[in-house]
């Protein structure tokens, strides 16, 4: 039986999964449901959107990265990039003049 969204961040304490997935709760949960409307590959689970932002977050080697989301390499790069390509296709790009207009 496959764990609801909510029960996997449970799984942890906010300040713990803050500090690996670097989003606050709302944030990944409003991710997840952009992106789960939109999957083509019914294989793809609410942890491989951790694993991509864990891989987004702390840059880790393929090895790192398996051994941290409890699989092999193959499956871990397979699945970070298949999120990461529709992250790409579904978010918008920040535009930087933006982010510097707020900063002055």
């Amino acid at each position: 039986m496959e764990d609801t969204v909510q029960e996997i961040l449970n799984r942890y304490e906010e300040r713990t999964r803050k500090t690996v997935f670097g989003l606050s709760d709302v944030t990944i949960q409003l991710i997840w449901t952009l992106l789960a409307a939109s999957f083509t590959d019914a294989k793809l689970k609410f942890k491989h959107l951790l694993w991509t932002l864990y891989f987004l977050r702390k840059y880790p080697t393929e090895d790192e990265g398996a051994l941290f989301c409890h699989t092999t390499r193959k499956t871990w790069r397979k699945r970070v990039w298949e999120v990461l390509n529709l992250l790409c296709t579904k978010l918008k790009t920040v535009s930087m003049n933006y982010v510097y207009s707020a900063l002055i």
